[in-house]
């Protein structure tokens, strides 16, 4: 038996109809509400968990993860306005400039923080065991710690910014 490929026109474009149909709705309706949805998260975690009550490393390194997740969704929200809504020069050019590399430190940045998350997290409860709830010798380690984190968190979000200013000069110049 013989088997044949349709090469109807009229289906290729019911396709194409279907596919731009399905496009709409999951990476721009979907993902607009779900970084909407995000963006209020993470802003009621900042606030929440800059009280005084609640100071500690690990939630201070929270909020930095909050923020740094807030950039991302706010970067990602804007390309999906400028692929399915609209744009003007001015979006374009931030997005090929900007946003672009905003979107892709700051997932870098994420995927950093949560290891140091992971890993204040594992400290932390070690710390408890050994020294008690609240010890002064906890305190000074934390506080190293933190420094510590802030430090590297600084040294790797400088070098993603250079890199992708090298990038930037390597394809502007030639």
């Amino acid at each position: 038996e013989n088997v044949t490929c349709s090469n109807d026109v009229g289906s290729q474009e019911q396709e194409q109809a279907l596919y731009a149909l399905a496009s709409w709705w999951l990476e721009c309706v979907a993902e607009l509400s779900i970084g909407v949805m995000g963006l209020l998260g993470n802003g009621v975690a900042i606030f929440l968990l800059r009280s005084d009550r609640l100071a500690s490393t690990f939630n201070r390194l929270l909020i930095g993860l909050c923020v740094v997740d807030n950039l991302f969704i706010l970067s990602c929200c804007l390309e999906a306005v400028r692929r399915f809504v609209g744009t003007s020069n001015f979006h374009e050019l931030a997005f090929i400039y900007f946003l672009y590399q905003l979107q892709s430190i700051s997932l870098s940045c994420s995927i950093n923080m949560t290891v140091v998350l992971a890993i204040e997290g594992k400290n932390s409860k070690k710390d408890q065991k050994v020294h008690g709830m609240h010890s002064i010798t906890a305190a000074f380690t934390n506080h190293n710690v933190e420094k510590s984190l802030k430090s590297l968190i600084l040294q790797h979000c400088i070098g993603k910014i250079t890199r992708q200013i090298d990038l930037f000069l390597h394809y502007c110049c030639n």
